[in-house]
């Protein structure tokens, strides 16, 4: 593996973000990407506009998360983007935070009554 299939820091984040939408709410914090990627999971948006790298790694998400399967499209310009390698390990982190989300679910993981929610509602 070299450096250019190893997904950066901020995939790894923006995988985490989209995520969090559905399963690990309120308890994770994004970091600082372009707003309207962060819009874009955050209100469950369109990713037309949105830079073709940002907008698979969302796809690819909403594809395993919502439809349980990925296309060999999505996953072929996955790999494009990321390499097989970086690719695997988006995938396998999204898979970490399920886990984490599950346990948090267990639990009954609440924000604490003096914390405003960043999400909005779920539908």
């Amino acid at each position: 593996m070299n450096d250019s299939e190893t997904p950066p820091f901020e995939v790894h984040d923006r995988e985490v973000l989209a995520k969090a939408r559905s399963i690990i709410g309120e308890t994770e914090s994004p970091r600082m990407w372009a707003q309207a990627v962060i819009d874009a999971v955050k209100f469950d948006r369109d990713v037309a506009g949105l830079p073709e790298k940002e907008a698979t790694v969302i796809r690819l998400a909403r594809a395993l998360f919502r439809d349980h399967k990925v296309s060999p499209e999505l996953w072929g310009k996955t790999v494009e983007f990321f390499g097989r390698q970086g690719a695997v390990e988006i995938v396998a982190t999204m898979g970490d935070y399920v886990m984490a989300g599950f346990m948090l679910t267990a639990v009954d993981q609440q924000l604490p009554p003096d914390r405003k929610p960043l999400l909005p509602p779920r539908r």
